[in-house]
């Protein structure tokens, strides 16, 4: 290593407290001298003048002394040292390099020559070798504590090299440059004060110290005082023109003080005075990377890779800056150099400094590409530092990174053996364990790093992911998502996660505005347009969703996600033909794109093409890490092509990874219906309406499956649930888009039962189960023969009152289906269900007194357990009485007992309505829609809101989709003039006048 370079590396100083930049460095005080002969009186005059720190004087007297006797090594070194401190590079390398190639240590005067010699080489541990044997030989010479002390506090042990100089001021009080180093000591140990003391006492001596005024200058800065700060180093300045740390700090100063012009030519001043030192243009290049200045801060720093090596801290701040601009080359190079400069370090600080270095290098070589070369430092590093969990995480993550986890796993876990509460391991062990699908036990990681670091927002980040992805759980996953964006504002993929977060919790507006900040932020745009696409889709504005497809397709043509979602979009708009041209864009640029295979399938099944729908879905649960959707609708597609054995296995599959997952639960209970396993259907069909939400077809379901068990009482009651959520529900059969086939009807199948239901007559339930096929069927008149032959049997059978009700409503006998819903309610207050169907037969018919009488009347039986229907009751009725701030209470109170009542949301959205703030409404409509997509009512409600905010395009679409899933006949007509209302008004608007935009 050149003399050069470590004689830069020697002495240097923060000025990080000035203005929150950098490390600059400052020149190494002068080293002392030996003996000599004639020449010794020069040689002792020039002693007395360095120590002085009159330097000019001390170079005229060394000179002297060597040319009078050039064989006076001793003099070299002592002159190296003034040449040091007067900025004179080449001169002070060739004094180095002629000392220490001649120079013969044999008494204490000459071990502290070499000393100093090797001081300025930066030989460190030879210095501190020399400097301890001369004082072995002479425990009071003056120049070896000094040498001693600058030594130590090279090494970062201020306290000893105070006491070393305080032990030479005591034995030569007159000595200035040591009560200088005694100053730049009681700087380091964090005693500006005492510091300004001892230069104070310098100047006293000498009043032309520069030295000391620009440790001044560094000090009044320290304490914002930037007057005196720049007068200070104006001084060092005037009497050393050439001082380069001078015009550094004064720069620096300027920067602070909003003078930059000035703060531009000090920079250039000190790269004049020494171009060979790298501490100016280091300088300079922070300064102007943190003033946006990117590309000229680096070329900065690329002028540095030429010269000779920087310290460490500077070559680690400016390989970090590389990294930052993806320079890895220039960033492996910088951090090599960090590595030799830690190389020269004392012992106690090495190990720590080369392990960063070779940290900064392995992340260089991952940003190129080669790993192994990353994997080969990091292991070193480990080995430098086997104490440190920061090291052992790094390399975990390579490993991880390299998709070698049980060595990934091994380093983190020996990461958080060595500090459990180390954050960062626990966040990258979460993220292994995520990778594994071992969700609780990611969970717990992510939780534990939250607890040591309640501020590391990767973790909250991390959580949030897991609650959202593995467990469903969105609000738990906006509240981390939340959090991680208040810690970090700027990340682009927090704000993402957000938005999407938002939009599966259904706060659509609040996803868009997410979705759009991450954009600005610079998040991956196909993505972000893809969820924005969603996330309009979801409120209906079909027109903004399809855009959000086209800028996202502008940004990456290639993305098979993007056309997936098209497609989906196109399915959910009943346009399968269309979905299916979408679908086959992005399987075919990209064959292993799951939902696109899962998609299409659904488009075919929609289509009534089984076939295909059953090897689109098997290609989807093949390739979906998680394919418990695509089991479930293979088990669908599989149902309805007449397989049910094969349906059976492919819900049972699906069910091994959540077996309360509820679409998998109903298809396997219709299944288990096509075998004509009734106990099985029955209890898997029981489940899923336990679970929740709760749907008339599976309600319907399992009034067939008990009639087929002979459990009459159980049957009629999931009849008379089913027409309570849907009164024109008709077959229990879920198809997939396409109508129902023949005989799949509720009074179909119970025909089926017919001689069974005879046999079994004297149950009077029997009755009830025969009069509900013949409701479900339209025979109201017999129905109602059926209904009263059972009151006939038992005059108290609250079930045949509620029966005989729907009957006569339904025949618009409005008085005596109240009539029967009363006795019902006398004989069994404790019945929701009896409640609910008088509740809405009195708000229906207006008499919102008595109907609110009994809905509180009702949640008073229930008790503590209410029932979420209860309260949508009580919210409809306020909301006919124009009561709706009440409403709203109820059905807040029903979505926070039920998130999923579709109804509830629904009701909201008609408060929202009533107060004409229609995007509010508008979102909740969509809630529900989300929850019910089947459901005309909800479609209508939200095309209403778009026609009141000028809408009328999206306004047209929901009317055509309610008309889509429309199942009441008289309501066909109605539909059509809507949507050809809509049309028309989106005709008459001005060509530049988008329609609601």
């Amino acid at each position: 290593m050149s003399t050069a370079r470590m004689a830069r590396h020697l002495d240097k100083i923060p000025l990080l407290f000035l203005a929150g930049f950098c490390l600059v460095p400052v020149r190494p005080a002068p080293a002392e001298a030996a003996t000599g002969t004639k020449a010794r009186e020069f040689y002792t005059q020039g002693m007395k003048f360095y120590r002085r720190g009159e330097f000019k004087d001390a170079l005229t007297a060394l000179s002297s002394a060597i040319s009078d006797d050039s064989r006076l090594l001793a003099a070299h070194a002592a002159r190296a040292q003034v040449r040091h401190a007067m900025g004179d590079r080449s001169g002070m390398l060739y004094d180095i390099g002629h000392g220490l190639k001649e120079l013969r240590a044999r008494d204490a005067e000459a071990l502290t020559a070499r000393g100093n010699l090797r001081l300025l080489s930066g030989d460190l541990a030879g210095a501190l070798s020399d400097f301890e044997k001369a004082l072995s030989l002479d425990a009071e010479h003056v120049d070896a504590l000094v040498g001693r002390g600058k030594a130590r506090r090279a090494a970062g042990e201020p306290k000893a090299a105070i006491a070393d100089f305080q032990k030479a001021l005591k034995l030569a009080p007159a000595y200035l440059l040591a009560r200088y180093h005694l100053g730049r000591a009681l700087f380091d140990s964090g005693q500006a004060a005492a510091a300004k003391k001892e230069f104070t006492g310098v100047l006293n001596g000498n009043r032309e110290f520069a030295l000391a005024y620009a440790m001044l200058g560094v000090i009044f800065a320290a304490e914002g005082d930037s007057s005196r700060a720049t007068a200070a180093y104006s001084k060092a300045i005037l009497l050393q023109p050439e001082y380069s740390f001078a015009f550094l700090g004064r720069a620096i100063v300027y920067i602070k003080s909003g003078k930059g012009l000035l703060s531009d030519k000090d920079f250039e001043s000190a790269i004049r005075s020494d171009p060979d030192d790298y501490a100016p243009l280091y300088n300079r290049g922070e300064i102007r990377i943190r003033r946006g200045e990117v590309e000229s801060g680096l070329a900065d720093f690329r002028m540095t890779l030429k010269l000779d090596l920087p310290d460490h801290p500077a070559a680690m701040g400016m390989g970090k800056r590389f990294m930052e601009a993806a320079q890895y080359n220039e960033a492996a190079r910088m951090y090599t150099k960090a590595l030799d400069a830690a190389k020269t370090l004392a012992p106690a600080r090495r190990p720590e400094a080369v392990s960063e270095a070779l940290l900064g290098r392995a992340r260089s070589f991952q940003g190129l590409g080669s790993d192994e070369k990353a994997l080969g430092d990091l292991t070193e590093a480990v080995k430098t530092s086997s104490g440190s969990p920061h090291l052992w995480t790094a390399r975990g993550n390579l490993y991880l990174h390299m998709n070698q986890d049980p060595k990934a796993l091994t380093d983190f876990g020996q990461a958080v053996a060595l500090n459990m509460y180390y954050a960062p391991a626990l966040v990258a062990r979460g993220t292994l364990r995520l990778k594994q699908k071992a969700y609780q036990e990611a969970l717990k990681d992510f939780s534990a790093a939250i607890h040591a670091d309640p501020n590391l927002a990767e973790a909250y980040d991390s959580r949030g992911y897991v609650y959202a992805e593995a467990f469903e759980d969105f609000d738990k996953a906006v509240e981390d998502f939340t959090k991680a964006v208040s810690l970090k504002r700027g990340e682009p993929d927090y704000r993402f996660h957000l938005g999407r977060g938002r939009l599966r919790q259904g706060r659509y507006w609040e996803a868009i505005e997410s979705l759009r900040h991450a954009l600005a932020l610079k998040a991956p745009a196909d993505q972000v347009h893809r969820y924005l696409a969603e996330a309009f889709f979801s409120l209906g504005d079909v027109t903004q969703a399809q855009k959000e497809i086209e800028y996202g397709l502008k940004e990456n043509p290639k993305s098979s996600e993007l056309y997936s979602t098209l497609g989906f979009l196109r399915l959910r708009m009943r346009a399968a033909p269309q979905a299916i041209r979408e679908l086959d864009e992005a399987i075919s640029r990209d064959r292993r794109n799951p939902k696109a295979f899962l998609y299409r399938g659904l488009a075919y099944g929609s289509l009534g093409e089984y076939r295909r729908a059953i090897s689109d879905l098997s290609e989807a649960a093949d390739l979906d890490p998680r394919p418990i959707v695509a089991r479930t609708l293979l088990c669908h597609a599989r149902r309805l092509f007449h397989e049910p054995k094969r349906a059976l296995s492919a819900c049972n599959e699906a069910l091994v990874s959540d077996p309360e997952f509820v679409p998998a639960l109903v298809q396997r209970g219709l299944a288990y219906m096509a075998v004509g396993d009734f106990n099985r259907a029955a209890k898997d069909l029981g489940d899923a309406d336990r679970i929740g939400p709760r749907f008339p077809q599976v309600l319907l379901a399992r009034s067939i499956t008990h009639a087929a068990l002979r459990q009459y009482k159980q049957a009629d009651r999931a009849y008379r649930e089913a027409i309570s959520l849907d009164p024109l529900i008709k077959s229990a059969d879920i198809t997939m888009g396409e109508d129902p086939g023949p005989g799949s009807d509720f009074h179909a199948r119970i025909q089926e039962m017919e001689k069974q239901l005879d046999r079994d007559g004297d149950d009077p339930y029997t009755y009830l189960v025969r009069g509900d096929a013949l409701h479900n069927a339209g025979h109201f008149d017999r129905a109602i023969i059926e209904f009263t032959r059972a009151m006939e049997y038992d005059a108290k059978l609250t079930a045949a009152y509620m029966a005989r009700a729907a009957a006569l409503e339904a025949q618009n006998s409005l008085d005596g289906a109240e009539q029967d819903l009363r006795r019902a309610v006398q004989l069994d207050a404790s019945d929701p269900l009896t409640y609910n169907i008088l509740i809405t037969l009195l708000t229906a018919r207006g008499k919102f007194p008595d109907a609110l009488a009994f809905s509180i009347q009702a949640l008073k039986a229930q008790g503590k357990d209410p029932s979420p229907e209860t309260y949508i009751k009580a919210g409809n009725i306020r909301y006919f009485m124009k009561k709706s701030d009440l409403a709203a209470d109820n059905y807040k109170q029903a979505i926070k007992i039920s998130p999923l009542e579709a109804a509830a949301h629904n009701g909201l959205g008609l408060c929202e309505f009533s107060r004409k703030r229609f995007k509010e409404a508008i979102e909740d409509f969509s809630r529900a829609i989300e929850l019910h997509p089947d459901y005309d009512r909800f479609y209508r409600n939200r095309a209403s809101a778009y026609v009141n905010l000028g809408h009328f395009e999206n306004a047209a679409s929901d009317y055509k989709l309610a008309l889509a899933v429309n199942s009441d006949p008289d309501m066909v007509g109605e539909y059509q003039r809507l949507i050809e209302n809509s049309v028309s008004r989106i005709n008459s608007l001005p060509p530049d006048k988008p329609a609601g935009k």
